[in-house]
């Protein structure tokens, strides 16, 4: 299997519209979250019009920036919250849309999510413990999962899954290799501690890949020219 794995995008429609042109090359593509967020009222409309028309073709993880928009609790809001925004957004994307959205999947031995998990919260990688989660979350009630930690501005000791902040919070959990985004940085990061441990949040600038169970990245534009060049026969 081979997986294409997209970090925060925040609205960014132009560059998502570019690697759409290479998303058949792959078995599985998969959104680290944080759709949201560009402060511009155009693009919130235009990035929810596109999650209404193609989000099938994505696997979808959730972003503490999208978790402030589809759940109704101001506990959820953070920094880019617009309440116009919140209303265009959920005027295009329906209930159902919504709970698309993963906190965490498994694929090729690794765990994915928006920002991770460290020993503390590995309870939570557990799927009934995570749907919890989701349900109290579209009721309007806010479960510890979702909060944010104090590196940035939370009340927790460290976040989680949505919030974790890999520069000083993350810890590598013992016997678990992740694929993180949220934590956005001019390069793609490795755990020290940890090898098997990323972080790929480059503003949109790099692109994860899956493959086999082995993970690479490359930039943008290094992808769309590797994908769209003519393959020759073996």
């Amino acid at each position: 299997m081979r997986r294409l794995i997209i970090s925060d995008i925040h609205e960014r429609i132009a560059t998502l519209t570019r690697l759409e042109e290479v998303f058949g090359q792959f078995d599985e593509v998969i959104s680290l979250g944080d759709w949201f967020d560009s402060f511009n009222l155009k693009f919130a409309a235009e990035t929810a019009q596109w999650l209404k028309e193609k989000g099938h073709l994505l696997t979808k993880l959730i972003g503490n920036h999208d978790a402030h928009y589809f759940f109704p609790n101001d506990k959820f809001k953070c920094s880019g919250y617009m309440p116009h925004k919140e209303i265009v957004i959920n005027s295009i994307l329906e209930q159902e849309a919504k709970r698309q959205f993963h906190i965490s999947i498994e694929r090729d031995g690794w765990t994915i999510s928006h920002a991770g998990f460290r020993p503390e919260t590995r309870d939570w990688l557990h799927p009934d413990n995570q749907q919890e989660a989701l349900d109290a979350a579209f009721t309007g009630n806010f479960h510890p999962l979702w909060a944010a930690g104090r590196a940035r501005n939370g009340n927790e000791p460290f976040g989680g899954p949505t919030w974790l902040d890999w520069f000083h919070e993350f810890k590598p959990v013992e016997g678990l290799k992740q694929l993180v985004g949220h934590t956005d940085h001019n390069t793609v990061r490795r755990s020290k501690q940890a090898p098997d441990n990323w972080c790929i949040d480059t503003g949109l600038r790099h692109v994860g890949i899956l493959e086999e169970g082995n993970f690479s990245y490359m930039t943008v534009d290094e992808l769309l020219e590797k994908e769209k060049a003519p393959h020759q026969p073996g």
